[in-house]
């Protein structure tokens, strides 16, 4: 029977596929045995869910997970709307080679290295924008065996060194010697051997016999926006790729020196390792009294709901009426969970924008309310999570609607409320389970970037008000 039924189910998703797209979706609508003429002991039905909506904030994210490619942004971003995000970067060097002699050579020049990872966020159209980084030293232990959040701050020392960038030509390439490399944030260190930086990077490479006797010596550098305070204007934050393999495309500060005993010249650098050396990139956000009004509603459901790439804004989806998909058979009394074969929530950008760019990609958390709290747990759809193959299935991408210039979003999440109705078979007294609750959140590709005015469950305009869709299959 099992086999019978997923055959069927093959023939009927091209028919379901043309009716969920339409509006208006009718509730408990039985689609006709005509699909599949032979098979008449199964029901295969369509229905819609009423959802509430709420924007929360949530800062409790990881930013020092050690992902394909390592891309950390720094800088202000002043979104009109939204308000202000401050980026900033701690992250480790280890020296190039261990016990190598700096009392044999000079250093001629030297230049703190940040590769551009191709992406800034917000307005990136003014051939003039410039930012003003600032370097600093850590001054307390920093360590890959530790987890960093987006509001952790790690003590500083006095500054090392100030430089300006034009935002704007980070993306060209750059003529080194008369070699075009990678494009990079490319800070002068000025004073050679005397610079700061450099002179502690040399002291503890001369008292260091291994990386994490070195990473303990030195802890790091923090780059930030040199302003912080005052800048009030919009601008777009550049982003930069830690790791790499050459000098070019990763982090590091590289050194030109030539040897005091003859007319030989070198390079010698200090890099990122993802094996040796920590990093994450600290958030911060001032919102505007617009942006604040999303996290203040008091409402229970609200029309629009605001969604940022973490850490910032979240929103909150609960799925009402699972049980009403739990019905007892009428000829044996027995009630028995439907085959939830189609689960979708469908959400659209309501206020699109070109400076500030919705989240290229969206994912799902299961949430669970312990003692007030909220608890959040892996969908079943992400299972296993070792594999990347459920996250093709689960889906979240942007992608541009035909009709207009606006960005809508397709979860699908099956496997996800199926659990939720087994759930709640088994505990016909537990009335949380009649609701299905999932968290939003933006992409963890560019921290602090992306953000997006979402249609709610309740909103008004059909275009963009969130639905969630689901086809199912019932046994005589």
């Amino acid at each position: 029977m099992k086999q019978s039924i997923k055959s069927a189910l093959a023939i009927y998703f091209v028919g379901l596929s043309i009716l969920i797209s339409q509006p208006g979706c009718k509730e408990h609508t039985v689609i006709s045995s005509g699909f599949a003429p032979g098979i008449n002991n199964v029901d295969i039905l369509v229905d819609s869910f009423s959802i509430l909506t709420k924007t929360k904030y949530y800062d409790s994210v990881i930013t020092s997970n050690a992902l394909q490619y390592i891309y950390m942004g720094a800088g202000i971003v002043q979104d009109p709307v939204i308000g202000k995000t401050n980026a900033g970067i701690y992250l480790q060097l280890i020296p190039g080679q261990i016990g190598l002699d700096y009392t044999k050579v000079i250093v001629d020049s030297a230049f703190l290295i940040l590769p551009y990872a191709g992406f800034t966020y917000g307005t990136n159209t003014d051939q003039n924008a410039t930012e003003s980084f600032s370097v600093y030293p850590i001054t307390e232990a920093f360590s890959t065996a530790n987890s960093y959040y987006g509001f952790d701050q790690l003590s500083i020392g006095n500054l090392y060194a100030t430089g300006n960038v034009n935002i704007y030509h980070l993306q060209d390439s750059v003529n080194v010697g008369g070699v075009y490399v990678n494009p990079h944030l490319r800070m002068k260190l000025t004073g050679g051997s005397t610079n700061p930086l450099v002179s502690d990077l040399v002291a503890a490479s001369a008292v260091s016999s291994d990386y994490p006797t070195f990473t303990s010596k030195f802890p790091g550098i923090y780059i930030r926006a040199t302003d912080t305070t005052s800048r009030n204007r919009s601008v777009g934050r550049p982003y930069f790729q830690l790791d790499g393999s050459t000098n070019y495309d990763e982090a590091n500060v590289l050194l030109y020196v030539h040897s005091t005993t003859d007319t030989t010249t070198a390079q010698y650098t200090f890099y990122f390792s993802t094996q040796y050396c920590a990093h994450f990139n600290q958030v911060t956000h001032v919102y505007t009294p617009a942006a604040m009004a999303y996290f203040q509603s008091t409402a229970i459901s609200d029309p629009e709901v605001l969604l940022e790439n973490g850490p910032g804004a979240v929103v909150d989806v609960k799925i009402g009426g699972m049980r009403s998909l739990l019905k007892p058979d009428p000829t044996t009394n027995i009630t028995k969970a439907p085959i939830i074969t189609q689960a979708k929530l469908v959400y659209t950008v309501s206020q699109p924008t070109t400076a500030f760019q919705p989240p290229a990609s969206t994912y799902p958390y299961s949430v669970t309310v312990v003692n007030g709290a909220d608890v959040l747990s892996e969908v079943a759809d992400r299972y296993p999570v070792a594999s990347t193959s459920p996250l093709l299935f689960i889906d979240g991408a942007a992608k541009s609607l035909s009709s207009s210039d606006t960005m809508q979003y397709t979860l699908n999440v099956p496997r996800e409320m199926q659990l939720q109705l087994t759930k709640a078979l088994a505990d016909p007294n537990n009335a949380s389970l009649d609701t299905l609750h999932i968290r939003l959140n933006g992409s963890s590709d560019f921290w602090g970037a992306y953000r997006a005015i979402l249609g709610g469950g309740n909103n008004s305009n059909a275009r963009v008000k969130m639905k969630f869709n689901v086809v199912y299959s019932k046994l005589k």
